[in-house]
């Protein structure tokens, strides 16, 4: 699959979810969160980072409560949910972090709900739930806050176990946090369509040159996908669109016990936030929607938008990296970009890696760099990686190209353990369900009408370009109309989202009848975890359950970019205070570069990284 095509891997594995050529079936699920994750850090200064080789699994048992890992028993059930501890099913991350979530109470369950919505007595699917329970009580309490981190394809589980200390305090105290692996994927009853080697082969595979062998080769893809949905599960496979999460997402409220639904969707978990309000606008309490998809079920719009947004982005982060002189890629930095593209082009990068060597190629470096855009922390990192790539230093060079890999890996569902998880294909038949139809040849040049112009790191021949949704099914099930619930809806966007670009952000609070939209000026994929400005907001509407009636937008935080700035915000968030993280932040600048800081995120980080991070933690306390 080739890297420069407007249909190719690379740009499309950058777009957040959204309906892509047939030819690029994985998993832009990312949500925006720093890469350097609130349980990666918690456990690195709070904890050390001793593996203890352990797993979070989750207990598909019926029958009474289960004794959770830490010697206590799960006695909470709320509905028809039985919640216990997590055994039976491993949730891709690593073992540290899955032995943090167990420490701070995460809890599993599972849910029976139809295979279709319309006939309530037909088949059932089992989807698999995880919650951090509220520590308050009585009345202090209001419920649940229901969180989709996006997809298609993307596993609730894997984001609470790895990000749910993200959450706000303030939300924490209040809700039972719960988030659900969507039908089909992950620990929910999952539409496997492709084997590992199947999985392996297309996203190592590279597109061909030649427009024909192209066109070839991405039909053959698709249909690859499609053949093996219909032989594992024809009924889920034809029962996958958002419209079916959307009821799931009702079963779920019913059974945690709550009379209104409070949800925060991320990225394609807007999609499901907008079904949900246009079906069920009586059952909403307090409904979030950051980093709105569009709601255009035309691919030609979707696609066209995506491209546009990842353009904009890349131009961004060309011009600032330009401008600063501590850029590792300044004054050229798409100069220094297509350089190092062209010469993997020709000479890949053959990387090592615990579950085996692993080749950095033209396809997979520009996936990775489009992936950096979704959390403008991780730029620095970028520059740094992109920098040992175009230089001389072998060791180095491995260290940047094992971090671009990583990037590229979570577009295409790539696990702890090297294998791929099955939103690599359940996001393609996702997409094409909620399309209106198929993107056929002749859609090819409105795409790249409304995406504009196209670098040419992105882009070579437009004969490249595919058709999409040929062989997966497209539906007319999916409803996104004006709901009577808009005042109880809050629309987030960033001006300079790569995924969902901001134009999407108004196009959705039309399509819902102009509910409040509150918007970020900086860059990255989503807002509310992640920008105090916003962050404040959304905690109060969602406690309130009412629009704040100061509703201010945000102006970009001008060390958005600043790797080390967020690590002190994490802080923060941990509980540490301002202070405390600062100290430690600014303790770090001058002994840790940004390509050590986003190893802590790796199954094997750098001890001396690890002993750097400590020594400061410890003399800022």
């Amino acid at each position: 699959m080739g890297s420069d095509a407007v249909g190719s891997q690379a740009v499309a594995r950058g777009t957040a979810g959204q309906p892509l050529t047939s030819n690029t079936m994985t998993v832009p699920h990312r949500t925006g969160l720093p890469r350097l994750t609130a349980s990666a850090l918690a456990l690195v200064v709070l904890a050390g980072c001793a593996s203890n080789g352990g797993t979070i699994t989750l207990d598909r048992s019926a029958g009474a409560p289960t004794t959770a890992d830490d010697g206590t028993v799960a006695t909470g059930s709320t509905g028809s949910i039985e919640w216990g501890s997590c055994r039976g099913v491993n949730i891709a991350v690593s073992a540290d972090v899955l032995s943090s979530a167990q420490t701070n109470g995460m809890q599993c369950g599972t849910l029976d709900v139809p295979v279709d919505h319309a006939d309530e007595k037909g088949k059932s699917i089992e989807l698999a739930l995880a919650r951090l329970p509220s520590k308050a009580k009585g009345d202090k309490r209001i419920g649940s806050l229901i969180v989709n981190p996006g997809g298609p394809g993307g596993s609730g589980l894997e984001f609470l176990a790895s990000s749910g200390l993200a959450i706000p305090a303030e939300l924490r105290a209040r809700f039972d946090i719960v988030s659900f692996d969507p039908r089909g994927i992950a620990a929910s009853t999952p539409l496997d369509c492709l084997t590992q080697a199947q999985r392996a082969e297309l996203v190592d595979a590279e597109q061909p040159d030649d427009p024909a062998a192209a066109l070839a080769a991405a039909a053959a893809s698709e249909k690859e996908i499609a053949d093996g949905c219909a032989a594992a599960d024809a009924d889920l496979f034809h029962h996958m669109g958002t419209d079916q999460v959307a009821a799931d997402l009702d079963d779920i409220r019913t059974a945690v016990g709550d009379d209104g639904l409070t949800f925060l969707g991320l990225s394609y978990g807007t999609r499901i936030a907008a079904a949900y309000a246009t079906a069920f606008p009586d059952k909403v309490r307090a409904i979030v929607l950051d980093g709105s998809v569009t709601p255009s079920r035309d691919l030609v719009d979707s696609q066209g938008g995506q491209i546009k947004g990842i353009v904009r982005a890349l131009d961004n982060f060309v011009t600032e990296c330009n401008a600063d002189t501590e850029c590792a890629l300044a004054p050229d930095a798409m100069g220094k970009l297509s350089a190092v593209a062209d010469t993997l082009d020709t000479t890949p990068l053959a990387v090592k890696a615990d579950d085996g060597d692993e080749t950095l190629n033209k396809d997979k470096f520009i996936t990775g760099v489009i992936t950096a855009l979704y959390d403008p922390s991780s730029t620095m990192a970028l520059a740094e990686a992109v920098d040992a790539l175009a230089g001389t230093d072998t060791v180095r060079a491995q260290t940047g190209a094992a971090f671009i890999l990583d990037l590229a890996g979570q577009q295409s569902s790539k696990e702890p353990n090297g294998t791929y998880g099955n939103g690599f294909e359940t996001q393609g038949v996702v997409n094409c369900l909620d399309a209106s139809g198929p993107l056929e040849g002749a859609g090819l040049a409105k795409v790249r009408e409304a995406a504009g112009p196209i670098p040419p790191l992105l882009d070579t021949d437009p004969a490249t370009d595919t058709p999409s949704c040929q062989a997966l099914p497209t539906g007319d099930s999916l409803e996104i109309t004006a709901s009577s619930a808009k005042d109880r809806l809050l629309i987030v966007g960033t001006e300079g989202d790569p995924a969902t670009p901001i134009e999407w952000t108004h196009a959705m609070a039309a399509a819902l009848g102009d509910p409040a939209v509150v918007t970020y000026g900086g860059s990255g994929h989503t807002a509310s975890l992640s920008r105090k400005c916003i962050t404040s907001q959304t905690t109060e509407f969602f406690i309130s359950g009412a629009v704040p009636s100061d509703l201010t937008n945000c102006p970009k935080d001008p060390t958005e970019s600043d790797i080390y700035a967020q690590v002190a915000a994490q802080f923060e968030t941990m509980g540490l205070g301002p202070d405390v993280g600062k100290c430690i932040a600014e303790a770090i600048r001058k002994e840790i570069d940004p390509l050590g800081i986003v190893s802590l995120n790796g199954e094997h980080p750098d001890q001396a990284v690890i002993s750097k991070l400590q020594a400061a933690a410890l003399s800022c306390r």
